[in-house]
């Protein structure tokens, strides 16, 4: 049964005074996580997203008549006016199956009114397509589809990047890739006419091929940017689809060309270096003859926009941060470098485009839905904006070849006219900005110490927006404008965070240096659990750690004088000692640990014992008291009870030789006691089911 979904959210359009962060998505069980891919101003001065969204558009009742709710990926389309005002919202999903995963890629205004939208379909259960078709859906200026055509090269992997409406005739050419085998990919191009009628497809002879990006062509054909291998690659063609020629532009680990533009007489590209984390601004003539590359360091491109004698390049920078900037035509970066940031969110933009003297960028942030409106010339409209964030523009060169594929026409379509339908949903914009004031509360250790030759970490609240400069006694330290720092000096230090509203605020704490404890001399270099052994020397107050294999006790006496008492379990081992500001000391000799009085117990515990001499072994509690009247509990142990119904335990040395009761208690029983004192000797034997009862005094 088909679900119709009505979601209504109300945000104010995005504003030029500053905002924060709200959130980005109220959405009730039936929509999830949405995400905008492709952007355009429209003809009546508004805007349009595609993209998609995960929701259940269909539900279903099991034998028991309990309804279940269905989820899948489908196809977003959004129309605002020239404020973001949301005026219409559409999804477009399968008919064939509610389980096909559909994404909408790229959205283009027809020039007689409404949309022809580009997107992809993946049919998770390989009933109809066995992979991924391309789609071309056509609506009116309202979003209501007009037809819908599927068009698929092989029973792989076909995925279509980039398409374009040919000014000459109206009809449409779609860029992308197909998969004749497992890991051999080759590009692909198809055209249409206006109305999604196939006019001709193409497929191109190269491993690990595809376009990305098309632009019409100053000689009337098609300039198509991609990879092949990791070789960026442009190739011109004709209307027709003919090869006229392909140019590969060779860099490490290349993902290829993002996106390409005419620039002037020739084109320009983004594309991106995974190896060295680096975006490159590939310039060519008319041919593809390089006539110049910039390469930006930690710098991910998306978008690239030619604004009169400038371009505008958009990107990530990490996971948590976009970057947009100018750059004039030598790809020299020029202006300031905007940052926009979400704390705590991953962000990642799709496209951007200019108008106005404004940037719009759409993408997504902690999976939903995001627009940002960058004003170029008086900031971040929202007031997240960093100026001191920096790119390295740096010369590189590439090396370019001549390729003459073969052409192989290998294109199916699939006629299919209601392959979408559209439903309605109403969503809103997202704020995706957050701003909010600096905090410069420092965490250390109190007080803050550091031992001889060593160091302390200090550090400020972290922010993905804050900037942070260090001082030390009132002086700036150059190149510390992380978060932390670390101090090796004796002193007063203070930290300034600037948020990207620009508010400040200040904090200092005083760092010591101390000394490391040393030792002298022990007491005694044998010594067994429980046992205490001096330590004579200096600095020992500071001491806070102790160890001899495993970790002891500190007594403290004085800063000349303290005692470590022998853990259980401790091994023939040097004695450590560390300070508060992890300063070491080590004993000049190994300790040798003598051992202990044994003592062995048979007990058999009622809802434990299985009969037969067995029992399940589990957790018991071991008592000393003493023969007096009363007795006074003097030691307590937690031991485990064997399924043969035997515990050991080592006890401490300075009960040996003495007499005790002997007490154990389970969890789940009474406390029993042996009905008189036991001699604890090297070795003691004691067994619950002869020895029990407890004393009467």
């Amino acid at each position: 049964m088909k679900k119709i979904i009505w979601l209504f959210l109300f945000i104010p359009a995005i504003s030029i005074a500053q905002v924060s962060f709200s959130h980005f998505y109220d959405y009730d069980e039936t929509v999830g996580p949405a995400v905008f891919r492709n952007m355009i101003a429209t003809a009546d001065g508004g805007y349009a997203m595609v993209g998609s969204v995960y929701h259940t558009p269909w539900s279903e009742y099991d034998n028991q008549g309990n309804e279940i709710l269905n989820y899948t990926n489908d196809i977003l389309l959004v129309k605002t006016d020239s404020l973001f005002n949301v005026m219409w919202t559409k999804i477009y999903y399968s008919v064939i199956d509610f389980s096909y995963e559909e994404e909408g890629i790229k959205i283009k205004e027809k020039p007689n009114g409404g949309f022809v939208l580009l997107t992809e379909t993946e049919d998770p259960q390989g009933i109809y397509y066995f992979g991924r078709p391309a789609n071309l859906i056509s609506t009116d200026a309202t979003g209501t589809m007009l037809w819908s055509r599927s068009f698929s090269a092989t029973t792989g992997y076909d995925k279509p990047f980039d398409f374009l409406i040919d000014d000459t005739d109206n009809s449409i050419v779609v860029a992308g890739s197909t998969n004749f085998s497992a890991g051999s990919r080759r590009p692909w191009t198809f055209k249409t006419d206006s109305t999604g009628a196939l006019l001709w497809g193409n497929t191109y002879t190269t491993s690990q091929g595809e376009f990305r990006s098309i632009v019409k062509a100053s000689s009337g054909g098609y300039l198509l940017a991609g990879k092949r291998n990791t070789d960026a690659m442009l190739m011109s063609m004709t209307a027709n689809g003919t090869n006229i020629w392909t140019r590969t532009y060779t860099t490490a680990a290349a993902e290829g060309a993002q996106t390409a533009i005419k620039s002037g007489s020739g084109y320009a590209m983004l594309i991106n270096n995974t190896t060295a984390g680096s975006c490159q601004l590939v310039q060519t003539d008319s041919g593809g003859t390089v006539t110049s590359v910039k390469s930006y360091l930690q710098f991910a491109g998306v978008s690239l926009v030619r604004n009169g004698n400038s371009f505008l390049i958009t990107g990530n920078q990490g996971t948590a941060s976009i970057l947009s900037f100018t750059a004039d035509l030598t790809g020299a970066i020029t202006g300031v470098i905007r940052k926009y940031s979400i704390p705590s969110f991953m962000v990642t933009p799709n496209d951007a485009i200019y108008k106005n003297n404004h940037q719009y960028i759409c993408g997504t942030a902690d999976n939903q839905a995001w627009l940002v409106n960058v004003d170029l010339a008086n900031g971040y409209s929202g007031g997240c904006y960093n100026s001191a964030t920096t790119l390295t523009a740096q010369s590189a060169s590439f090396t370019f070849a001549t390729i003459n594929p073969a052409i192989t026409d290998l294109f199916m379509e699939s006629d299919i006219d209601a392959l979408m339908v559209d439903e309605l949903i109403y969503i809103n914009q997202y704020i995706i900005c957050s701003c909010s004031p600096a905090k410069a509360v420092i965490s250390t250790s109190s007080p803050a110490q550091f031992c001889t030759g060593g160091y302390t970490t200090i550090q400020a609240v972290p922010g993905n927006t804050y900037q942070y400069n260090w001082y030390k006694d009132g002086i700036l330290l150059n190149g510390e404008t992380n978060y932390y720092t670390f101090a090796s000096v004796p002193g007063s230090y203070s930290v300034t965070v600037t948020s990207t509203c620009g508010s400040s605020n200040s904090s200092s704490v005083t760092v010591m240096q101390i000394a490391p404890p040393v030792i002298d001399s022990l007491s005694t270099f044998s010594a067994g659990f429980g046992d205490t052994i001096l330590v004579y020397g200096s600095h020992l107050a500071s001491v806070n750690y102790a160890s001899i294999g495993v970790s002891a006790t500190v007594l403290y006496f004085s800063d000349s004088l303290l005692g470590i008492i022998v853990p259980h379990g401790a091994t023939d081992n040097l004695l450590h000692l560390d300070s508060s500001g992890r300063c070491p000391a080590f004993s000049s000799q190994i300790i040798s640990i003598l051992p202990g009085p044994e003592l062995k117990l048979i007990i058999f515990i009622e809802g434990l014992y299985h009969g037969n001499g067995n029992s399940t072994a589990d957790t018991i509690y071991i008592s000393l008291y003493t023969d007096t009247s009363p007795p006074v509990k003097v030691f307590t142990v937690a031991s485990l009870m064997s399924s043969s119904g035997v515990a050991f335990y080592d006890l401490p040395r300075q009960f040996e030789n003495q007499r005790y009761y002997i007490a154990v208690k389970h969890r789940n029983s009474l406390e029993t006691w042996t009905n008189t004192p036991i001699d604890i000797e090297e070795s003691t034997v004691v067994s619950f089911s002869s020895n029990v009862g407890r004393p009467t005094n």
